[in-house]
């Protein structure tokens, strides 16, 4: 009982370990992407020295490196592509100006040393030779177009140096050998056994040789260049010995030509050579050579041209008429186998003389004066002067006859037009005694 009545013992307290505080897991990244995984991190962490704002920093870096190589990239390839462009131009010029253009070139000569010590170098020499063919083509005055020529020189004249390393005149140079019509003249200048000289000159596979005392190296190379321009130019060169008066060897040089020479050459050989004859007092033999070059080609106005100087010589009036209307007709057409200034010439010089024919030498007149406005060609400008002044004084405008023979004499004095000048100023004035007197002048 007592027992039941004594206290319940204290209970024994449980210890009780405290409880640790576990942290909740970061939540897992949203994207596999490097820079977003830092993007999400650094709002949690807006410190700006955290992990993921150095790997931002460090990232936008790497953006502009990225940025300014393919920039770089960029405007290299521009550039080549410039380099591209402008290198398909350039080549593209010089074969353009290849395929058009003419030239002639002189090699440098080879010449002993000896002779070079004095200043005689083979550029020297080919400078010499190329001075003369330079001169001689500037002496030849023709119709005809310089396109129609086998070799042309109205392109490029030059002595050319051999040099070093490859520029853009060197791939010029190699292009135009391929390309563009080009006489190369090459030699050697040597001493003979006798102690004078050797001059030869070759055009492609041909050779020519003159020999001379030691003091006669100018004398050599007019030789020289005589023949190369014979063998180069024919016709040109038939018409540069008529200019210098040098009548009769232009006249076999150009028959030789007009027989013997190429079909191409034929109408320009035939023409010139009845020009020749023309002019050498044979009016028959002119009329029946420009006929025949009209044979051969029917639209060669220069043939034409030189028929009617023919039949004008000869009297032929009737016979001149219908040819100075043939030269008229088609007048928008050119005719490439002559240079526009001839044609010009041609077409204004056939009008004023079908108005001579048909006596209206005031209109006659009028075409002189506008033939005296083009560029001169072979003495044509000179001549028209003097024909302005001579139809003028023939549809009695006395007055201003005598104002252009005025303001023409020193020319028409120089040219030896003055006496038919006189003559119809003579005509003119009724002054028959003076007339007859200037007219055995012209004679």
């Amino acid at each position: 009982m007592d027992d039941l009545l004594e206290p319940p013992a204290p209970a024994r307290r449980r210890r009780v370990r405290p409880v640790e505080k576990v942290e909740a897991p970061a939540p897992a990244p949203t994207t596999p992407d490097a820079v977003e995984i830092a993007m999400e991190l650094e709002q949690g962490d807006p410190s700006p020295d955290s992990p993921a704002r150095r790997v931002l920093v460090e990232h936008a870096r790497l953006l502009k490196w990225q940025v300014a190589d393919q920039r770089m990239g960029v405007a290299l390839k521009a550039l080549a592509a410039v380099a591209v462009v402008a290198g398909l131009s350039v080549a593209g010029a010089l074969l353009w100006k290849g395929q058009q253009s003419t030239a002639l070139v002189v090699e440098a000569f080879s010449t002993p040393p000896a002779l070079a010590e004095q200043g005689v170098t083979g550029q020297a020499v080919a400078a010499r030779l190329l001075d003369r063919l330079a001169r001689f083509q500037a002496e030849t005055d023709t119709a005809r177009a310089p396109g129609t020529f086998a070799n042309d020189w109205s392109g490029e004249v030059k002595v050319e140096i051999p040099g070093t390393g490859l520029s853009i005149a060197d791939l010029d140079r190699v292009l135009g050998r391929s390309l563009r019509r080009e006489t190369r003249v090459s030699g050697e200048l040597a001493r003979t056994p006798a102690g004078g000289l050797s001059l030869t000159t070759r055009v492609g596979t041909k050779a020519l040789s003159v020999e001379g005392r030691a003091d006669t190296l100018d004398a050599l190379v007019q030789q020289s260049a005589e023949a190369i321009y014979r063998d180069t130019q024919p016709y040109r060169y038939a018409i540069w010995l008529s200019g210098q008066g040098r009548a009769v060897e232009a006249k076999a040089a150009m028959r030789d030509l007009a027989l013997n020479g190429p079909i191409a050459e034929q109408p320009f050989a035939l023409a010139g050579y009845a020009n020749l004859l023309l002019a050498d007092g044979d009016r028959r033999g002119a009329l029946r050579y420009a006929r025949r070059a009209v044979e051969v080609d029917p639209e060669f106005r220069k043939a034409w041209w030189n028929i009617s100087d023919a039949q004008q010589a000869l009297g032929r009036a009737e016979d001149e008429l219908v040819t100075q209307r043939v030269i008229q007709r088609d007048p928008w057409r050119h005719d490439p186998k002559v240079t526009r200034t001839a044609e010009s010439h041609g077409r204004l010089g056939a009008a004023a003389r079908e108005r001579e024919l048909l006596g209206d030498y005031a209109g006659a007149a009028g075409y002189a004066a506008r033939r005296t406005e083009l560029a001169e060609y072979n003495g044509n400008r000179v001549w028209a002067r003097a024909q302005q002044i001579v139809d003028t004084a023939r549809a009695h405008d006395v007055g201003e006859a005598r104002r252009l023979a005025e303001l023409y004499a020193p020319v028409l004095a120089d040219a030896s037009l003055s006496a038919p000048v006189e003559r119809a100023l003579a005509e003119a004035r009724g002054d028959w005694a003076q007339a007859a007197a200037q007219g055995r002048r012209e004679l």
